[in-house]
């Protein structure tokens, strides 16, 4: 449905309890910011995913080599992170993500099996799930909605809405830096406890450069050790995508 321009999406999710746990690589910063999560995903053996953009990827490609030795999953995020994309001719979109794909399987060995669009899909946008298709990408995690979607040709798994904010993803992004929205530490952990207590598929984003400091990493740390509690498995998002295809 749309709603103030924002289409949600409405999927389904028949799986376990599951945490589907994401972070955008925009900037040089949230590179420079990746290690000490992966320390932490790692203390707690949680998997999870990262979007970076091919050019961002070959910049750091110290930190990219480690997140592919150590097992995380690499989304494809375009290959220059265009603020501009969703308004960009299709084959312009296309060329960014094939070429991603292709810097991604010539300098780091590996074929993304995900997409995210910068800044996010506010519309269904079916053409682009074609182009990604036709790329061979199992899924898109673009749009903000509930659940998992076959569309067409392409999984969607969705970033949940925030609990107070429903046309706004649950991201680091709108929580700590969205003009005219702060949130605490305490709020930001009081919504995901409602996320978790509402929904069986949790997918959320956030933003490393928004967990430098150790008091948001003990949040997250908190974060994360709460849905351990709620009895959440945790899952890349390929792996979500990869179960909504085989029911």
């Amino acid at each position: 449905m749309a709603v103030r321009q924002r289409y949600l999406m409405s999927g389904t999710w028949s799986g376990d309890k599951t945490v589907a746990l994401s972070f955008d690589c925009d900037f040089d910063p949230d590179m420079e910011a990746v290690e000490p999560l992966t320390r932490l995903l790692m203390d707690l053996s949680l998997p999870a995913s990262f979007a970076i953009p091919g050019y961002l990827a070959s910049r750091h490609s110290a930190v990219t080599s480690r997140l592919i030795a150590d097992g995380f999953e690499i989304v494809n995020h375009t290959d220059n992170h265009p603020g501009d994309f969703r308004s960009l001719g299709h084959a312009v979109q296309e060329k960014e993500i094939a070429r991603a794909q292709s810097r991604f399987e010539e300098q780091f060995g590996i074929l993304p099996k995900g997409f995210r669009c910068p800044h996010g899909m506010r519309q269904l946008n079916r053409t682009l799930l074609s182009l990604l298709a036709q790329q061979e990408l199992l899924y898109d995690s673009s749009l903000v909605g509930f659940g998992v979607a076959k569309i067409d040709e392409m999984i969607e798994v969705p970033v949940c809405p925030c609990p107070e904010h429903p046309l706004t993803s649950f991201d680091s992004y709108h929580h700590f830096r969205f003009p005219g929205v702060s949130a605490s530490n305490s709020k930001m952990y009081d919504l995901w406890t409602e996320l978790l207590e509402d929904n069986e598929l949790v997918s959320v984003f956030f933003d490393p450069i928004d967990f430098q400091s150790s008091n948001r990493l003990d949040l997250l740390k908190r974060m994360l050790e709460e849905a351990l509690r709620s009895d959440f498995t945790f899952r890349t998002l390929a792996a979500v995508a990869q179960e909504a295809k085989n029911t």
